[in-house]
């Protein structure tokens, strides 16, 4: 139930992106005394921060919910580390608590791949997953769990990264691969002048380079590639020439024999 409530929250709040980052969260300004420790007269240090839990926006850097654990000193008591896990929520681009759970167990890394981080019934991580559907190459940004999408270069939620982009493990678009440049329409292939519609194959060499006989790229011609190509033309001149003498002989023998039959007649 808590959850449903928290998603029709986000859903009704949730009409333009909320502008919250790790940097703005304040930790000072999240933990009470009155909530460390029964004496109001302790103060508090804190140790570290852990963040459990991070569900992105629809920009990148930009989250809209956490589940952090931050561990403290008292001043009276400096000898013992304490720990406060909390859930945050970013609303009206500001870091509100929605939750606290006292002597959390940290989770070993941050979870990224979550639609809520305000679960506070599944793992130690507080973690709702993202669907299946997202899984691979794109983050889930919620607060619906099937809400998936890469980041393209002006690090904006997009459901199509482009011509011959992809999304990549950290779900940003990416040129694919065989392709390379700027706007990824560059074949990818070393000393290729061009590539197939996909760029996967070379099918013509920059000059001086000779396609493989075994994969897609090209190889640098070496002398014994030039030796043999000139000793392939000459045969193939050669060949040629005495074609050409040949042709000459029959042809000088034909004009001969009409010639003969000439004289004859006449005699």
């Amino acid at each position: 139930m808590m959850m449903l409530l928290w998603l029709l929250l986000f859903t009704l709040v949730g009409v333009s992106v909320q502008q919250c980052t790790i940097e703005g969260f304040q930790v000072l300004d999240t933990v009470e005394s009155t909530e460390a420790s029964p004496d109001a007269s302790a103060s508090i240090t804190i140790n570290s921060t852990f963040f459990n839990c991070l569900s992105t926006s629809e920009i990148i850097g930009i989250y809209s919910s956490m589940s952090v654990s931050v561990l403290f000193v008292l001043s009276n008591d400096l000898n013992t580390i304490r720990e406060i896990r909390y859930n945050m929520e970013c609303i009206n681009d500001v870091w509100k608590r929605v939750g606290m759970v006292r002597a959390a167990l940290r989770s070993n890394e941050t979870r990224r791949d979550c639609a809520l981080c305000l679960n506070q019934t599944v793992n130690e991580d507080h973690c709702t997953p993202c669907d299946s559907s997202c899984t691979g190459l794109n983050q889930c940004y919620g607060p619906m769990a099937n809400q998936c999408c890469s980041y393209n270069d002006g690090g904006n939620c997009t459901t199509d990264c482009g011509m011959n982009r992809e999304g990549n493990s950290t779900f940003h678009c990416v040129c694919s691969n065989f392709w390379t440049g700027t706007d990824c329409d560059v074949c990818d292939i070393p000393n290729c002048a061009a590539c197939n519609d996909v760029g996967s194959e070379c099918m013509q060499c920059q000059g001086g380079f000779q396609q493989n006989t075994i994969g897609v790229g090209c190889t640098e011609m070496s002398d014994d590639d030039d030796l043999e190509t000139g000793v392939v033309i000459g045969i193939i001149a050669a060949i040629c020439v005495m074609l050409l003498i040949l042709i000459i002989l029959i042809i000088a023998i034909v004009v001969s024999c009409h010639r003969r039959r000439k004289r004859r007649n006449f005699v």
